[in-house]
Order: structure tokens, then sequence, then C-alpha cells
């Protein structure tokens, strides 16, 4: 369930877990980037490019990182992309560095991570444990010891232990992922962690579930209040695909809004408006996706259909008289009448 993506990237903690190889040792999902996007708002990678300091690089180099399908063509990846500014350099020397914190619950309390690469050509990494911090500028003072790696090209695992590179995993609160500088694309799939205690994981994995399903009812309670009841899908759709049919509910009540608000705004300048054609194909495809149907394409084709429409309408009525402004401290539509708007939270 990908609803994870619309929480506060603070929260930090676990979707899924299963036992590892290893006595003693569980994995844990941290973050998982193998899948495509469910939400159209969701900020997929951002945990890896948003702690201060933590998403840097040599001078002479561009860097980001995109989710999007994976350098092998198999399945998705957060990809981490380098390039010279200037593609005549063949200098040495650069380097680009991604250092990631573990929530606070979980300093001192990891015996490393377990990353999924899908790198586009062989290439080493870098891999430091650092001690505990949110923020990373006084890095050098947070370094407790590091190890190169090899990684192949295409799809591999890293295992990384703290014990292996002579550290205490008790000092250990983050760690860093530094690459040499040299041009190209590394997919991070997953980045999972190892705990030896398995009822911290559970303790952690039961909170998150408990915050998808406040998520979850949220979602649906605020879609239901509007028109778009998929409550009684809940207990019998696959959690992801009752996402995807919130989604396109969500698309759906702001298409009524757009029909209502243009209707409105033609009618007030006396222009004409095939409202009642697009509002009758609108309330064919709500009650579709109130009895379970994924209507998707259906609603892409009437958003298409209905910007011709707008823009047939924005031709004949000059821009000042379709401006919104502000009046008595309250926003004004074009014609007049207030407006006030209320984002629920898993849009923020």
């Amino acid at each position: 369930m990908q609803i994870k993506n619309m929480l506060s990237i603070c929260l930090l903690i676990f979707v899924t877990a299963w036992p590892f190889r290893a006595t003693g040792e569980n994995v844990y999902c941290w973050e998982d980037y193998s899948t495509p996007m469910i939400s159209p708002v969701g900020r997929e990678v951002d945990f890896l490019r948003f702690h201060g300091n933590g998403f840097i690089c040599d001078e002479n180099l561009l860097q980001r990182i995109e989710h999007g399908p994976a350098p092998d063509g198999k399945g998705y990846s957060g990809n981490w992309i380098l390039q010279r500014k200037d593609p005549s350099d063949n200098g040495t020397g650069v380097w680009a560095s991604l250092r990631l914190p573990f929530p606070d619950e979980l300093w001192g309390k990891t015996l490393g991570v377990q990353f999924e690469f899908v790198a586009a050509k062989p290439m080493q990494l870098d891999i430091r444990a650092l001690r505990g911090a949110r923020k990373f500028w006084g890095y050098s003072k947070l370094q407790l010891n590091h190890h190169t790696y090899d990684i192949p090209a295409g799809r591999s695992t890293l295992v990384v232990r703290w014990k292996d590179m002579g550290v205490n995993p008790q000092d250990v609160g983050a760690f860093a992922v530094n690459r040499n500088g040299t041009p190209g694309t590394l997919g991070i799939a997953k980045i999972d962690l190892l705990l030896s205690d398995k009822r911290l994981g559970e303790k952690l994995l039961a909170a998150q579930k408990e915050q998808q399903a406040t998520l979850r009812r949220t979602m649906l309670q605020w879609l239901a209040q509007r028109g778009v009841n998929l409550k009684p899908l809940a207990d019998s759709t696959n959690l992801d695909e009752l996402e995807r049919l919130a989604w396109i509910g969500v698309h759906l009540l702001a298409q009524g809004e757009q029909i209502e608000n243009i209707a409105a705004l033609a009618e007030h300048n006396h222009v004409a408006f095939p409202r009642e054609k697009l509002e009758s194909r609108h309330s064919a495809f709500v009650k579709q996706l109130i009895a379970g149907e994924n209507v998707s394409r259906d609603v892409d084709a009437l958003q298409t259909d209905l910007g011709r429409s707008i823009d047939d309408v924005l031709k004949h009525i000059p821009l000042d008289k379709r401006r919104w402004y502000i009046k008595d401290d309250r926003f004004q539509r074009p014609d007049g009448r207030s407006f006030r708007m209320f984002g629920p939270f898993f849009f923020r």
C-alpha cells in the first residue's frame, strides 16, 4: 500500500517485515521504491534528499534523484543520476554523497543495512557508518568508519553490517553512501534495516499499519462526504486498488468543481458551455467508481474533452473578467461568489 508516501517523511517507520537468513538478524523494509507511485501527489524519494547537508556533491557535478523505471528496465527505483557540469571534463577526485538518518528510536539499535541496487554500469560505493544525527552539517565529526564495495552492473543486493567495519552498532544512528563522481545512474530499489530486536520491529510495524489505517479512513471519509462513497469497498478490495480508486474519486471531484466553476463563469459572461453533456458523463463515472469499477481511462478522456471546452470558453472572456480576487479578506470567484477551500491533510 503506497499511501505511506503521503505521510510526513519524519515518521520514517516500516511497512513490512520478514526473517533474515542469519541467526539473530531480522530484515525490515524501510524504504521501497520498486513499484510505481499510486498517489499523483506522492513525492516518493523526498526522504533521500531532504536532510540538511545530506545530499551534496562536488562543485563540478550535478546530481538529482528521481523515482521512475529502473536502469535495467525492470520495475522501478529511486534513480540517483550523476553528471558532470562540463561533459568534456574527465578529471578525477570528485565525489557525491547521500546521507540518511535513522529514526531517533533506532539510534544504536541497528545491526546494519541492506540495499537492492540497480546500477547502469559497474561502480564503487563507499558506505560510512555515522553517529546519530538529523542533519549533517558537522559531517566529519559524525564519521565512525567506512568500507568500499564493488557494485556490478544490473541488479544486486548489498548487505552492510556495522561490526564488519569494526564499528559498535550502539554508536550508529545514520549512514552515508558515497560515489566517486563517475557519471551514471544508480537505482535504489529498496533500503532495508537489520535489527536484532524482533519486538522493536513488530512495534514499529504496528505503528505504521495504524498510520496507514488512519490515512485510509480519513481519505474515504473525505470522499464520502462529497458524494463519492467508497467505504463499502474497503473490506473487499485490495488496498493498492482501493487507493487507486480513491485517487480517481479525487480526480472526479476536481472535475466536478471545474465543470461547476467554468459553467458559472460562462453563464455570467453569456458564453456557451456544454455543461449538461459533461455533467452527464461525470455522474455516470462517479456511479461506476462507487460500484468498484476502475474508470481511470474514461475520466482521463473526460478531462481531455473538459479541457477543450474550458479553452473554448476562455477564448471569449477577457483576462480581467476571469480573475479570482480577494474582498473583505475572502477569496471571490470571478462572478462575485465567495470561495473557501478545505485541503484534506493527505494532500499536504
